[in-house]
């Protein structure tokens, strides 16, 4: 990310220029962590959007500055009016091939065009969660159903006798 501004001349400044190397602009350039392959709950996203809709940051960084946000929720009037009058909002649209439900809201800086934050759920991601739940269980009564049979052959293979009959028709010869 890199941040300018006009360069102003300080009097404290440590620095003199003459006239014609005064910088125009200071810069600084930085990697801002939490925007940058930050670790979120699962089913959860961001998004930094332009009132045009262009992603500045997502939580994708493979779509940094690489999508249309308003493109890939369908072209959704309802998302398009938030980010052109700066209002916060709840939305439940279909982004990136499933519902999600976002809460929009502007960014509060002195930054033109203002921004957006754009924060998603899957609503997918219960049903997700419910299915791992079921195949769990399943897994577990599955495995303490067979149980007492593996018990049941454990036992037989070990007490096993030369006549297996003996316990029901006992014989010596």
């Amino acid at each position: 990310m890199i941040l300018a501004a006009p360069w102003q001349q300080r009097s404290s400044a440590l620095l003199k220029f003459t006239k014609a190397q005064e910088p125009k602009v200071e810069v600084l350039a930085i990697k801002v962590e939490s925007l940058f392959k930050p670790i979120l709950p699962t089913g959860f996203g961001f998004a930094v959007v332009a009132p045009d809709g262009k992603v500045l940051f997502h939580s994708l960084p493979v779509r940094n500055m690489n999508e249309d946000f308003i493109k890939e929720a369908r072209g959704s009037n309802s998302l398009q009016a938030l980010f052109s009058q700066g209002s916060t909002g709840i939305l439940d649209i279909n982004y990136l091939g499933t519902t999600k439900k976002m809460w929009v809201t502007p960014l509060r800086a002195a930054i033109h065009p203002r921004l957006t934050l754009v924060v998603f759920k899957d609503s997918a991601d219960p049903t997700t969660m419910n299915m791992a739940v079921v195949v769990v269980f399943a897994v577990l009564v599955m495995a303490y159903a067979i149980l007492p049979v593996f018990l049941v052959v454990a036992i037989h293979i070990t007490r096993r006798k030369e006549y297996p009959l003996e316990v029901i028709w006992p014989s010596c010869a």
